[in-house]
């Protein structure tokens, strides 16, 4: 895992000769750039606000100017940034990642060692390692995040005599697993449930992004590729053979709990699902509600990776990371905003403010499986970032493309090798066309 802070002892050497500018005293009035201002005063604004009697927070709401301007995102945030100037900005990890990017983010490591803010052993690596950039610097921070596992059926496993895993798998061993259950005869239980499963293409993206692979690089598509094929070839077979959820079977089961399918769009609490890729919140569903599933015996493990990359993984989403402008008019103001929920003080009050997210700092307990969204010490969310820099039409061509390829793959009307070289062809020429326009 790379280091949480780079170089501590130069750093500390940073912090003798420039150390940050004492905070004025009086009454202070912070600008914040939040997602939600409802969301940000009931988790954290108001609850800075108590401990911090000098401080006033003065909150711009990016959901609003998307409301009323229907704008991109990045624009929208791109604005409000040069129109505002905010002190502290709050935005979701892949907003983070780009303006970490653009260079519009302050580094975080003089504060964070002047307060002696950060222990390695004491925050997610997955976490920790996204949020640091190439040079090991660190221009944010998070102190929830939802993590990613893979969840299994107890009961079901028994039934067909199949050992239950106890640690991270490969894709390649979920895939035989899911497809063993498939060749059981049974057709009352799926092998294997994924949250992209209603979407092939989708599903066979996260799991090569999951795997290390990428999208494309230096302006070219990399879908033809060995690594590649080989993802698709476990994706459409798995969901070919019925071992794996096309997002269909569980509306014509009549077995189905469809209360707890519809209430918490979870189909892995039916019972029905011998394995489930899906989010952390299923497991506060499952701790929280132990009497309502108490028909489910069942375990989790860390996400599945590739035998290459067994320590990473798609495993983490932050919907809200806390950074520094580099511009920042009251940047040692904003910074103790940023400290406090960071803090062992704020993350005592998860529990109660925010009880479905996983809190950054490692809890000292880890019963009942939590451990395993805390294992991998690598996070990848390439795939989101990749889509988000393609040019338009690429995107509408590729959405209009996908669905025929993977039922050609499906059906066998196509060689998977052929399919993704033919689909490469096409994405790669619209979007030499949108860069030369």
């Amino acid at each position: 895992m790379k280091k949480i802070v780079l170089l501590i002892a130069i750093i500390l050497g940073l912090v003798g000769c420039s150390s940050p500018s004492p905070e004025p005293e009086g009454p202070v009035t912070l600008k914040v750039l939040v997602w939600n201002e409802e969301l940000f005063y009931d988790r954290y604004g108001k609850y800075f606000i108590a401990v911090h009697p000098d401080y006033e927070l003065d909150i711009v709401s990016v959901l609003d100017h998307m409301e009323r301007s229907g704008d991109n995102v990045n624009d929208v945030l791109d604005q409000l940034l040069k129109r505002e100037r905010p002190d502290v900005l709050v935005v979701p990890m892949n907003e983070y990642a780009l303006l970490r990017e653009q260079g519009q983010l302050s580094a975080l490591s003089i504060w964070i060692v002047r307060d002696e803010l950060l222990d390695v052993q004491s925050f997610a690596p997955a976490v920790m390692n996204y949020l640091q950039d190439d040079q090991e610097e660190v221009h944010g921070l998070a102190p929830v995040f939802t993590g990613r596992a893979l969840y299994m059926n107890k009961q079901l496993f028994a039934n067909e005599g199949i050992p239950l895993p106890t640690d991270r798998l490969t894709w390649e061993e979920v895939f035989a697993l899911a497809q063993r259950f498939a060749d059981s005869g049974g057709d009352e239980v799926i092998g294997l449930y994924h949250h992209r499963a209603e979407n092939p293409y989708l599903m066979s993206l996260y799991v090569g992004e999951g795997s290390g692979l990428s999208l494309y690089q230096d302006d070219a598509f990399t879908l033809h590729t060995e690594a590649w094929t080989q993802v698709f070839e476990s994706v459409t077979a798995c969901l070919r053979s019925g071992a794996c959820s096309d997002g269909q079977q569980s509306e014509n089961n009549d077995r189905l709990n469809r209360e707890a399918v519809e209430q918490s769009n979870m189909p892995f609490l039916t019972g029905n699902f011998a394995m489930a890729v899906d989010d952390s919140t299923l497991y506060r569903t499952l701790m929280t509600e132990p009497e309502r599933y108490s028909h489910l015996e069942w375990a989790v493990v860390p996400l599945p990776t590739s035998a290459a990359h067994p320590d990473l993984g798609n495993v983490v989403q932050m919907h809200d990371v806390f950074a520094l402008p580099a511009d920042a008019p009251q940047a040692a103001q904003g910074w103790e905003l940023i400290r406090y929920v960071s803090s062992e003080e704020y993350a005592k009050l998860l529990p109660q403010l925010n009880p479905i997210a996983l809190p950054v700092r490692v809890p000292d307990e880890q019963n009942d499986g939590l451990s395993a969204f805390y294992e991998l010490e690598r996070t990848v969310n390439g795939m989101a970032e990749s889509l988000r820099k393609l040019p338009y039409d690429v995107l509408i061509r590729m959405d209009e493309l996908s669905p025929t390829y993977m039922e050609a793959m499906s059906s066998g009307r196509m060689t998977v090798t052929d399919a993704l070289e033919e689909l490469e062809a096409e994405l790669q020429t619209t979007y030499d066309a949108a860069k030369t326009e």
